[in-house]
Formats: structure tokens, sequence, C-alpha cells
């Protein structure tokens, strides 16, 4: 089935058909909605991974730089030497080793500063060692699972396999609104029907971490997509799942969809959702991102002024 896209040109339009007490989120009886949401800057961003995007932001990632040469040392002592096999191999230990050593050291500091984080797995140290049964010819049914740690980094800003998703729609506007590119024509915030993925596709999953830990993931109600079956299909045609188009391919009618709204409404809407209290301080709330957002709100109001004052629209 093809994913449901619906067109706004007006914000509060927008805003009024993803509040949460529409029959379409089946939310009114105020218990947990079975749709996630994923708000994007650009509306033409597929819905991939931080730790899967294009060469140039993997480019910046330190972790993904540093992981080369020892991605191309376990591909050689897995002994692949077959044209296509070999470059795909050798992305697949990047891309597990950026991670692991990204999250390892997210811990090791969060550690130090007294901050709460679970130790991740133990699977690699300080001298980056990796375990055997990351070699190819041990491992075909192995993967690496997520651990609560690693969705704490993600939510954080490391880059990993998981993309940052919520329960509360309106947290998915905010996040669109506020990370569009230059350039974007519309923003979009995605929906998606998570009953439908347990039903009709194994290899997706929303996975949960207890929100009691973290105010942030409290605040913005936060859940994570993971596709399980990611390095299996890397290995088998050379590109990373799409998670939109495993769903769109897995999923019946309107289990998929993709809300967009024009560029130009962006600080519209974001002044209608500070009115909802959705907002950065709200959001991430520390004593900082109040007084950016008070910053912020008082910017506006300055140019609404102004606005008004030379008879602007």
């Amino acid at each position: 089935m093809a994913i449901h896209v619906e067109k706004f040109d007006d914000a509060e339009k927008f805003l009024h058909e993803l509040r949460m007490s529409s029959p379409r989120w089946g939310n009114c009886n105020g218990y947990v909605s079975d749709w996630v949401f994923r708000g994007q800057g650009d509306a033409a961003w597929p819905l991939l991974p931080s730790l899967w995007r294009c060469r140039d932001d993997r480019d910046k990632n330190p972790f993904w730089r540093q992981s080369e040469l020892e991605a191309t040392s376990l591909v050689d002592k897995s002994r692949i030497v077959d044209a296509i096999k070999r470059p795909r191999w050798i992305e697949i230990f990047r891309a597990r080793l950026a991670e692991a050593w990204a999250v390892w050291s997210f811990w090791r500091l969060a550690d130090a500063l007294g901050l709460e984080a679970d130790k991740p797995p133990d699977l690699i140290g300080a001298d980056k060692d990796v375990p055997k049964s990351w070699l190819v010819g041990e491992f075909t049914t192995f993967q690496l699972e997520p651990s609560s740690t690693t969705a704490l980094a993600q939510h954080h800003g490391i880059q990993t396999r998981l993309l940052d998703c919520a329960r509360h729609s309106y947290v998915a506007a905010y996040f669109a609104a506020s990370t569009m590119p230059l350039g974007a024509t519309r923003l979009a915030v995605w929906a998606i029907r998570e009953s439908r993925l347990a039903a009709m596709d194994k290899r997706l999953q929303v996975l949960s971490y207890p929100r009691s830990r973290n105010r942030y993931l409290h605040a913005q109600s936060g859940v994570f997509l993971f596709h399980r079956d990611s390095e299996s299909t890397f290995a088998a045609r050379g590109t990373w799942p799409c998670i939109g188009d495993s769903i769109e391919s897995s999923c019946g009618e309107r289990s998929i969809i993709r809300l967009e709204l024009e560029a130009g409404q962006a600080p519209r809407l974001l002044q209608l959702l500070m009115a909802e209290q959705f907002s950065h301080a709200h959001l991430m709330p520390s004593l900082d991102n109040v007084a950016t957002t008070v910053k912020a709100i008082a910017n506006t109001q300055e140019v609404d002024v102004i606005s008004k004052s030379t008879g602007g629209g």
C-alpha cells in the first residue's frame, strides 16, 4: 500500500488535524494511542536512522571516521574476498563500531560526571577490542540489540540505528518545525500505527525505555523505531533499509500517514505549539533551555510589534 499523504497550507488546520483528541488517533479515552509520530524538517527526507544517513552526515561523525581500519581488519579476518560482499561487510562493521564506540564513550563520560546511565553491554573496552562473535563466519544471525544507554545516547544526539519518535503528535510537530533546513518546501509529521507493525512485520519494532529515569525522554513521550534485520538487508542489497519503505510494503492502508505543511507556515506553527506548551523549554526542561526559549519568545514578540507598526500582515 502507498504511504497516505495529506498536505496542508495552514498551520491552524495542520495542528487541528494532529490533536491527540482526534478519533483518528484512537486516544479519546485518555490511554496511550496506538500511533507513534516522527517529525522531520523536510518532507522529502526518508525515515532513516542517523547512523545510516548520507555519507556527508557520516563523515562528520568522528567515530565513523575512526572505524575504517578496524572494520577492514575484521573483514580480512573473516576472509571475505568477494568484490561485492567485501565493501558491504566493511560498511556493516563500520556502522557497528561507530555506534558501539560512541555509546561506550557516552556512558563513560556520563558516569564520570555522576549522571545516571546504565553500562552498555561489554562488547568493547577502552582499547576498542571486539568480540570474536563479530567475525562473519560465526555470526550469521548475530544482531547487536540496542541497550537503554543506546537509546539515551541517541536521544542526546549520538548517531545510532534507532529512530527517535514520540507518543504525542505535537512533539513531532515541534521538532519538524524547529529543524527545517534551508531549501525545504514542506515539513512533515509521520504517523505510524504500532499494532500493524507488530502484526505484519516482525523486523520492525517500537522500543520504549523507562521515562522516569530521563526527564527529556519523559517530556517528549519518547519512543524509538528499530529495524531488527538491517544488517542482513544491507549485506543482500547494499543499501540500508528505509523504515518507511518497510512499513509501506508490510502494512495495510492508512497504517502510515505523512502529514505535510508548507514551509512558510513553520513560524506560525511554533507560535501555536508554544500556546499549547510545546516548546524547546517544555520538551527539554532545563534552566538553560528556559532562557533560550524566553529570548526566542521576546524576539518573536518584537517582530510582531514591528510588523503591526509598519502595517505588515
